[in-house]
């Protein structure tokens, strides 16, 4: 089973394995947190009473029951144990890992397992004694992370390590500027080290914010401790100023030698170089090779690493520079003269230097191996000869011996989220990237206006320190939204600067240099790989490349290629251009290689479309999702070549799959490409264009494009109704789509007469698939028209013919609809299972557009039972979806459900903004429908004893347009009231809305 492991601080996540679950902000996922933050077993009691104090026992029992049934259905069933009255639920989590490096006094371990604040983002307002539970171990989580900083601080001053003790320190000011404590023993470190300008200025900024915020001035103490501060500065300025020279004395401990000078500073990798000098004071570790593509910063790693450990060997670190070396056999002569080693005699170079070196503690850097790897042996033979010495390589290609470890060097961190400007400047890409802008515009400063811009920099090019100081060159002449458009562009990612190292002078130039290292296998399987957008398999590569996999394994030795932990093989984003102009310079390859990559993914497509109608279509969508960037290649080229074909075989499948996803605005862009490749200068594909016009209307009515849906559809019909070979299926999804635009117009007999057509022409395909399809739409507008039973009928048929076909999605999305009308019947008991059925299983499936509307449903079921509770949960979760994927949802809906549930709870205010919401939603969009079913719901919620509310009703009641579940819960409030005046509908709306 994979391994699992829990983060609750910062933002909480779950690990599986290698894949990371985000905590949604609802119960089950604060449950869960409360058990893995407790670790050991919990009473029923004792969580019933957490989450539902202001509820009564028996109520609060049964909640939790209903909770932990939620929790158990979810998609990666988290392992809980459960003991009687008991819970528990053991599992790795980081707040465990830092309370024992504290409780061990292992300060480092602790300062470096703390992630920030408990369920950052997190709140438990409803729920009083969670809230204060949180607020508590929050408060005690920070404590100790605040003291392990000190202690730590105090045990990097004590080892000499004083600039590293104030890094720490400044962490705690940043966490709170006002820590007056943190700030003391900040000044303080900093005037030890003679930095007495920056235990000035921190005590300035400390002063100033104190006024600001507080209106108070500093304390004496701290007064006393600044002046003191700045007297000692005084006093070393003058004797600076008089005293002689003094020659320095030698160095006590053993130093770095012969490393290159570095002229501009470090910037972070702190991760980086502590797991570098982790493995090199292992005892095992003695030959440990820095791998990664040119222009990763190997190289500065290195360097970075030999001034930090130089006194961990007693012989001293040195650095050998091997770039400008043609030959293996000239390492010793270079190892020896950085050394100030003179050969002598007749031995051979590599056997003197062994002399030399012999039982020597020392660490050598033998940067740039990657073509001189012939000469790997020479590195063997020191170590086995000089037992006490060390190699750090750097290499763009690993050495391959028996004794080395490889230490991947990445790009710089950056954020994968959006980040607020505080947080953007604590990531080491965004810190590179200003700091070499300013060396060449020194006003250049980190905005809320240019941070986008900075930041799709520093993500175009993943981070790489060569690339981001290439394109920080340009801010001195050109705009950063030019620079961000550019980023990719050889002109522009070159340096100006006179010095740079000629293979570094360019992004193009550091690729050059590695394609001159490779053999023509590899040259040639790199620059055919560049056929595929983003990443790929191994599998694709066989079919589209040929590619063996020796060569593709060598290609990842060389840093070239990246294979993910997930199985795919991908590429920095500018190699890949590079790439690509290498594949330009052969069209004659570059076009067969693209006609292989297209066939490839369009029947990959094809193949998806059983596994998306069968059992299990979740890992054949997931598939999909990760293949899409090539699969867009793929069409596209199809289209360019004229391979219609294909496209017509693969439409269905694409059309599934970016329905299930929500990702209607790509299908029509995907569509409409067919429809302009065709246009009229290609009558002879009736059957390819008119099919793609169905599913372009499609794609326009699930985004309410209803004009365009209609006009779209028909065209397509037309060409398909004309075949000499029938192709029936793609006219029913046709016909589907004008039953839905009609349904959403109110022309609700138009939608039953489309709905019936379609499955007389399914059930002469004899297709029980199509049959089952056609019958769903039947019941959805036999429903609209106030034929429960008839719907009924027809659901619960469609839900039989999809599961003996073993059609999951198609029954869930029935379930979900049956649901819902059998609570429009009251029969609430009886939907409730139906309901909480298709909620697991569209959960399982991914389905996001059913997982909601049942969350929906459900939620209003709970209501409809007064489980008000599981009835909010529901539909906040709702609400979460609706908020992470516009337009998939219907919100007027979904704030109906809302302000009827908040009025239930005895929120009027919130569930007047809810209502709010929801009509002023719906009044915009002119859905009749659905402004009527909003204001009954709200006239409803406002209590008879308001006399706008039994002429709402009276208007809902006698109104063509609304639905008849709306009609009878209006006439039931009406029931026995004697007959009034009614509003009109826009008279209505404005009382409501203004």
């Amino acid at each position: 089973m994979p391994h699992r492991s829990v983060w609750l601080m910062g933002k909480p996540q779950a690990a599986l394995g290698s894949e990371v679950l985000l905590f949604l902000q609802d119960k089950r996922y604060l449950l869960l947190a409360y058990l893995a933050y407790s670790g050991d077993w919990v009473s029923r009691e004792h969580l019933a009473c957490l989450f539902w104090s202001e509820t009564d026992s028996t109520s609060a029992r049964k909640n939790l029951r209903h909770l932990l049934s939620r929790v158990r259905a979810l998609e990666w069933q988290p392992e809980l144990e459960v003991r009687q009255e008991h819970l528990r639920w053991q599992i790795d989590t980081d707040v465990a890992a830092f309370n024992r490096a504290y409780a061990q006094f292992d300060w480092a371990t602790a300062i470096q397992a703390f992630g920030g604040e408990l369920l950052q983002g997190f709140s438990a307002d409803d729920t009083p004694e969670l809230a204060a539970w949180l607020e508590g171990e929050r408060e005690q989580l920070a404590q100790r992370w605040r003291r392990a900083v000190f202690r730590h601080s105090s045990t990097l001053e004590q080892d000499g390590k004083i600039s590293k003790g104030l890094e720490l320190l400044q962490t705690l000011l940043e966490s709170n500027p006002l820590d007056e404590e943190a700030l003391e023993r900040y000044m303080t470190t900093a005037a030890h080290m003679g930095e007495v300008r920056i235990a000035l200025r921190a005590y300035e900024r400390f002063s100033e914010l104190l006024k600001r915020e507080l209106g108070l001035p500093p304390t004496l103490d701290l007064e006393h401790l600044a002046e003191s501060i700045r007297q000692k500065g005084q006093t070393l300025a003058r004797l600076w100023a008089d005293a002689p020279p003094v020659p320095s004395p030698p160095h006590p401990h053993p130093v770095a030698s012969n490393v290159p000078i570095a002229l501009t500073p470090f910037v972070g990798r702190d991760l980086e170089l502590a797991a570098i000098a982790e493995a090199l004071q292992q005892p095992e570790c003695r030959l440990l090779t820095l791998s990664g593509p040119g222009g990763v910063g190997k190289s500065r790693v290195a360097l970075q690493t030999v001034l930090e450990q130089a006194t961990h060997f007693p012989d001293g670190a040195h650095f050998v520079v091997l770039d400008s070396l043609e030959t293996p056999e000239q390492i010793p002569l270079r190892i020896a003269e950085t050394l100030r080693f003179v050969l002598q005699g007749p031995d051979p170079p590599l056997t003197q230097l062994e002399r030399h070196i012999g039982g020597r503690a020392m660490l050598l850097v033998l940067d740039n191996y990657e073509h001189l790897l012939e000469g790997a042996g020479l590195a063997l033979r020191l170590l086995e000869n000089c037992p006490r010495l060390h190699l750090l390589v750097t290499s763009r290609e690993r050495l391959n011996l028996h004794a080395e470890q490889v230490f991947q060097v990445g790009g710089l961190v950056l954020p994968k989220d959006p980040v607020s400007l505080l947080e953007a400047q604590h990531y080491d890409a965004v810190r590179l990237f200003v700091l070499r802008a300013q060396q060449v515009r020194p006003d250049f400063a980190l905005s809320p206006q240019n941070l986008p811009q900075v930041l799709e920099i520093c993500r175009r090019v993943e981070g790489f320190p060569l690339a981001l100081e290439l394109a920080a060159a340009w801010v001195r002449t050109l705009p950063l939204e030019a620079i961000v458009q550019e980023v990719g562009n050889p002109e522009l990612m070159v340096s100006q600067s006179r010095d740079t190292q000629p293979r570094h002078r360019s992004m193009e130039a550091v690729f050059e240099h590695s394609w001159r290292l490779l053999s023509t296998a590899e040259q040639t399987a790199l620059q055919q790989l560049s056929v595929f957008f983003g990443g790929f398999r191994a599998e694709a590569v066989k079919q589209v490349s040929r590619t063996p996999l020796p060569v593709l394994a060598a290609l990842v030795d060389k840093s070239l290629l990246r294979l993910t932990p997930t199985g795919r093989y991908d590429r920095h984003a500018l190699l890949y251009q590079y790439m690509q102009q290498k594949l330009a310079d052969h069209p004659i390859e570059e076009q067969e290689i693209r006609n292989n990559h297209s066939l490839y993914y369009l029947r990959y497509l094809s193949r998806a479309l059983k596994e998306i109608r069968g059992p299990e279509p979740k890992p054949a969508l997931e598939a999909l999702e990760e293949e899409m960037g090539n699969i867009r290649l793929a069409w596209n080229w199809a289209l360019e070549i004229g391979r219609f074909q294909a496209i017509k075989d693969a439409a269905e499948a694409l059309m599934r799959f970016l329905d299930a996803r929500g990702r209607y605005l790509e299908g029509i862009e995907m569509f409409e490409e067919v429809r302009q490749a065709l246009g009229s200068s290609h009558p002879q594909q009736p059957a390819v264009l008119g099919t793609a016009l169905v599913f372009l209307g499609k794609f326009q009515q699930r985004l309410r494009l209803l004009d365009a849906a209609v006009q779209t559809t028909q065209q397509g019909l037309d060409l398909l109704s004309k075949l000499a070979i029938p192709d029936p299926e793609s006219q029913i999804w046709g016909l589907g789509t004008l039953r839905a635009v009609a349904n959403a117009q109110g022309q609700n007999q138009a939608a039953l007469a489309y709905g019936l057509r379609a499955l007389e022409m399914a059930r002469k395909t004899t297709n029980p698939r199509l049959i089952a399809v056609c019958l769903g739409w039947v019941a959805i507008s036999e429903d609209t028209l106030g034929k429960p039973s008839e719907a009924i009928r027809s659901y619960r048929e469609a839900i039989f013919l999809f599961k003996q076909q073993g059609n999951r999605i198609g029954a869930l999305y029935n379930a979900s609809n049956l649901g819902r009308l059998l609570i429009d019947q009251g029969r609430f008991e009886e939907a409730l299972p139906l309901l909480q059925e298709a909620l697991q299983e569209s959960q399982t499936s991914g389905e996001l557009i059913v997982w909601g509307e049942t969350l929906m449903y459900l939620g209003r079921c709970y209501l409809m039972l007064r489980q008000l509770e599981p009835a909010w949960e529901c539909a906040q979760g709702a609400l979460q979806l609706a908020a992470q994927h516009p337009n998939q949802y219907d919100e007027v809906w979904l704030y109906n459900l809302l302000g009827q549930i908040a009025t239930a709870r005895g929120q009027p205010a919130q569930a007047h903004a809810f209502f709010l919401a929801a009509l002023g939603q719906a009044w915009q969009a002119q859905k009749i429908p659905e402004v009527l079913e909003v204001l009954c719901s709200w006239a409803i919620a406002l209590g008879a004893e308001n006399p706008l509310v039994p002429k709402v009703l009276r208007l809902v009641a006698g109104h063509p347009l609304a639905f008849e579940a709306d009609k009878v819960r209006a006439r039931t409030v009406l029931r026995g009231t004697s007959e009034g005046e009614t509003l009109t509908l826009e008279r209505a709306v404005e009382r409501f809305l203004y």
